[in-house]
């Protein structure tokens, strides 16, 4: 995690495009929490929105036409040979290629989203030979989408929760006299209704 942020912090846009370009050829790179770190600099005012969307687009597509080229040029056979390295198992391309055979404008779009499948999706569409119009405007769409919902929950994070994670450290002693008064009058309301209840009477 801090070594996300201090890359993000560093390269700005460019880190995030490389990461996103890593992402999308299979690597293991936890791109939801990126693009979550990235809306909570985009709140703290470190990174712009335009940009950022712009960076992840541009990183997720390249790194998808990368595996893409590979799946159209090299096949099905070459991936199950040497794709273990960057996440593809027999399993999970078997899984990819029964989702993408039914849902194929779907999976390009949204794809991203099904952990364990997402990196498949490229490479499925180039094993499948997707029309390059396709491919572009699909995945294009759907990096926008991708990028700015996890982008928006990180600025929600940060401009919400935040605040109130500083009130609640700030006033800490509040809390602690409230928490001792609940407990006194839970011990006390405990107390008053066990003197109130009839004592028990023989067993019949």
């Amino acid at each position: 995690m801090e070594s996300l942020v201090s890359s993000l912090m560093k390269y700005g846009y460019w880190g995030l495009f490389i990461l996103m370009f890593l992402e999308f050829i299979g690597l293991p790179i936890p791109g939801e929490t990126t693009l979550t770190l990235t809306g909570t600099l985009i709140a703290a005012n470190i990174l712009e929105l335009v940009p950022a969307v712009a960076a992840t687009t541009i990183g997720s597509l390249a790194g998808s036409v990368a595996a893409y080229l590979i799946g159209r040029y090299l096949g099905r056979k070459f991936l199950l040979e040497y794709g273990r390295p960057v996440g593809i198992t027999p399993a999970r391309l078997v899984k990819a290629e029964r989702w993408f055979e039914r849902y194929k404008i779907f999976m390009l779009m949204f794809g991203r989203y099904i952990i364990g499948v997402r990196h498949v999706v490229p490479y499925m569409a180039g094993i499948g030979r997707i029309s390059w119009f396709d491919f572009i405007l699909y995945t294009t769409l759907g990096s926008i989408i991708w990028a700015l919902t996890f982008i928006y929950l990180g600025h929600t994070i940060m401009t919400y929760i935040d605040p109130i994670l500083y009130w609640s450290i700030e006033f800490w002693y509040v809390w602690l006299m409230a928490a001792v008064a609940a407990g006194i009058l839970g011990w006390w309301w405990r107390r008053a209704r066990n003197r109130k209840s009839p004592p028990a009477g023989p067993p019949a």
